[in-house]
């Protein structure tokens, strides 16, 4: 056994300004005789920089030869480092297997300073870090807005292909326009074309256990909370992905890998008493104890799921991105699922795209594919590459982020992009969900600073697409100290016939300064942060930015309300009970 003591961490609090550090001291020795200490480590694999950060010995307060004594280290923080309370395990081991670990811990405060002005060189030589990818110019961008125009340029890439096709999606339909697309898509496997295609298989309904569990977490709030709302109409069964992909995949031509977040996840420790959930999830439980000191609930260190959470198909890891490339050259990349309700009623944004950014896509499917299939399974994609400068095009970079792997460059990427805004920064959001979160910091800071801020998200009304509103509540539980700090929050107004399909909003799109747009999958919810991959594409073109800005304005202005500061006291009095309980539930969504 070894005993770690005299820990101390000085100072005890610094800034994510990416200029600070921290210096961490401690005594190791050993209970056993005739031994050495072998190593001292800090262990960081629960935050972003994902490693165990070595301390070394103190060579005026060192035993020779069993090394006890003293151990040091300097933490320096980067840029980013998410903000709040690290606990921070010290372990360590000697040459006769003994083992021992303390803990210490250290405050980080949301200051990470201005990014340079959008559109900069220094601006894009630091986004090229953060995303991961270089800025890439001579793109051609396409917005798809309306949905039949999203599925017949699909239905049009997909006829027009001549050697590969590649899809990656979060849910595939059998029938309707989910038919519709795998019709077109067998037609060219029977052609002797290359398709390969993700699906989170998860998330496949009807078999999904993940729709099965969803659909009575909204029966179970909506009984407790007690409103006497009827309970839904049972989905009708309908053809699935199973019956029509995976035959084709057993007799060979189509290439489809299913993931699965279990496949994925971290072993959990429970045994070790140095284990502790990731630094995002920490924040948030920290952020409901009534007792700042009260300790994180135990049951969370057993599992081994997304940071601590469970490893059950609702919390666990996921792919969440949408994905189309055909022959390396042209892609399709947003927020539509291979679902009707996407391209019928729901409002949602695609971006058709050919230029250079297109090997940077391709890139991020052959990459998620190698990450998901089985080498003994499956056939690995060819790679082609084949996409050619656009003339007067646009810069465009596409950032992914795997949070199993402890890559969140979609994220980061966010948050020095909206650091760099000196005027505004425009969102569009299914969700707004944002516990205790770095990006819930860099939102309030930039408003802090005079920002026009603006959200627009999902109502109450367009919310009953999906279940029944519970996520219209999550949201509601985080927007107190967002509308405090002035950012505006619009909600879609949807139609006065609640009998009608709802024109839900599923779009995922932000704008900085008018000079930089995001489209992609992430939304602003801790699950796009933490837990699923996501992708955004960013197009760095002033006119492109402004032409979305004034989008977004009417959709503001057609389609919206605000909630505005009396409106929000008002629905926090008329929904108490609801939004408390889907307290429990914001991890869903």
């Amino acid at each position: 056994m070894i005993t770690i003591k005299d820990i101390s961490i000085t100072p005890e609090q610094i800034t994510n300004s990416g200029q600070e550090a921290v210096e961490v001291r401690c005594t190791v020795f050993s209970q056993n005789e005739n031994c050495f200490i072998t190593e001292v480590g800090l262990d960081l694999r629960h935050t972003m920089l994902n490693d165990v950060f070595p301390l070394r010995p103190d060579p005026n307060n060192l035993l020779t030869p069993s090394a006890e004594g003293i151990y040091t280290g300097c933490l320096e923080a980067p840029r980013f480092m998410d903000s709040g309370m690290y606990r921070m395990p010290i372990m360590a081991s000697d040459s006769k297997d003994g083992t021992g670990v303390g803990m210490s811990r250290f405050q980080l405060d949301w200051n990470p300073g201005a990014s340079p002005q959008i559109g900069t060189p220094e601006f894009v030589e630091i986004q090229e870090v953060y995303g991961d990818k270089p800025y890439t110019e001579n793109n051609r961008v396409e917005v798809l807005d309306a949905g039949q125009a999203a599925l017949e340029k699909r239905l049009k890439i997909i006829e027009e292909a001549e050697r590969q096709i590649n899809i990656q999606t979060y849910t595939l339909e059998g029938g309707g326009v989910g038919g519709v697309l795998m019709d077109a898509l067998l037609k060219k496997v029977d052609q002797g074309l290359e398709v390969n295609v993700i699906l989170n298989v998860d998330s496949q309904f009807p078999l999904s256990p993940l729709s099965l569990i969803r659909l009575k977490a909204n029966q179970w709030f909506y009984e407790w909370t007690r409103t006497g709302v009827a309970e839904p109409e049972e989905k009708k069964e309908s053809e699935s992905f199973w019956d029509r992909l995976l035959p084709r995949k057993k007799s060979g031509g189509l290439n489809l890998a299913l993931f699965s977040g279990r496949s994925v996840g971290v072993p959990a420790n429970p045994a070790s008493k140095a284990h502790v959930v990731d630094h995002w999830l920490s924040r948030m439980m920290d952020e409901k104890k009534t007792k700042p000191d009260a300790p994180q609930e135990d049951r969370l260190s057993i599992y081994s799921g997304p940071g601590g959470l469970p490893a059950l198909p609702l919390l666990d890891y996921a792919i969440h991105e949408k994905i189309m490339v055909v022959d390396g050259e042209k892609a399709i990349v947003g927020g539509r699922n291979l679902e009707s309700a996407y391209f019928e009623h729901w409002q949602d944004l695609d971006l058709y795209v050919e230029g250079p950014v297109v090997e940077q896509i391709q890139a991020g499917f052959l990459k998620n594919f190698d990450e998901i299939a089985d080498p003994e399974t499956h056939i690995r994609p060819t790679e082609i590459y084949n996409s050619k400068p656009q003339e007067a095009g646009a810069v465009a970079q596409f950032v992914q982020s795997t949070p199993w792997t402890g890559l969140n460059n979609v994220l980061l990427a966010m948050c020095n992009a909206l650091q760099a805004c000196q005027s505004s920064f425009y969102a569009v959001s299914q969700y707004l969900v944002l516990p205790g979160s770095m990006l819930r910091d860099a939102i309030l800071e930039a408003a802090g600073r005079g920002v026009d801020v603006r959200i627009l998200t999902n109502s109450d009304r367009t919310c009953k697409e999906v279940g029944f509103s519970t996520a219209y509540y999550v949201t509601l539980n985080y927007l107190d100290e967002l509308i405090e700090a002035g950012v505006r929050i619009y909600e879609a107004l949807g139609h006065d016939d609640e009998k009608a399909p709802q024109p839900y909003l599923h779009s995922k799109e932000f704008i900085f300064d008018q000079r930089l747009a995001a489209v992609g999958s992430f939304n602003l919810s801790m699950r796009s942060s933490h837990i699923e991959s996501e992708n955004l594409l960013f197009v760095c073109d002033k006119e492109f930015a402004e032409d979305r800005t004034r989008a977004f304005f009417y959709m503001l202005e057609s389609q919206a309300r605000e909630i505005t500061p009396k409106r929000f006291k008002r629905l926090r009095e008329q929904s108490k009970t609801r939004i408390e309980m889907s307290r429990h539930l914001e991890l869903l969504f």
